[in-house]
């Protein structure tokens, strides 16, 4: 058997088993699921030792990807804007808001394969995982939130804190 299809094969039984776990922890935690995981993948992320910072919070997001990829999770994540919209990156009195669409999203994938309905605990510990990585990076708490969760792609908002995280 060819090598990448043993990695390909392990890789998808484990997303299997995930989407398993993820929905029995939604059957336990019912709606508080979500909050849960999500503050799990973030305690994750700010755990990690790095040591790149950057103020500008399109390349931070970048590097987040960076990072992600050290950790072994390669994840289509791109900034996202309508033509018709004059900047990705819009500045409210409080926090930046940034779009973001996820392609390729092996939990995603682990979803349909599950039969599991998206935008779910798996999807939330992800975006926990990528909201702690922009933390320690950028210096900034930020919050995910979902605008659209389909086969193709998901579209998210990203509301990024002004000022340093405590």
């Amino acid at each position: 058997m060819h090598s990448s299809f043993k990695e390909l094969e392990t890789a998808q039984g484990t997303m299997f088993f995930l989407g398993s776990i993820s929905h029995a922890v939604e059957q336990l935690a019912g709606r508080g699921a979500n909050g849960i995981t999500f503050r799990a993948g973030r305690n994750i992320a700010t755990k990690q030792n790095i040591d790149r910072h950057d103020e500008n919070l399109l390349v931070a997001i970048e590097s987040v990807k960076q990072e992600m990829e050290k950790m072994g999770m390669k994840w289509d994540v791109e900034v996202y804007k309508k033509k018709v919209e004059p900047s990705a990156l819009v500045e409210t009195e409080h926090e930046y808001h940034v779009k973001l669409v996820f392609r390729n999203c092996m939990v995603r994938s682990c979803q349909f394969h599950y039969g599991h309905p998206q935008k779910n605990s798996l999807c939330m510990l992800n975006h926990g995982l990528f909201c702690g990585l922009l933390q320690k990076i950028h210096g900034s708490f930020s919050e995910y939130d979902f605008i659209h969760s389909g086969e193709n792609a998901c579209i998210g908002l990203l509301r990024v804190k002004k000022g340093r995280a405590a």
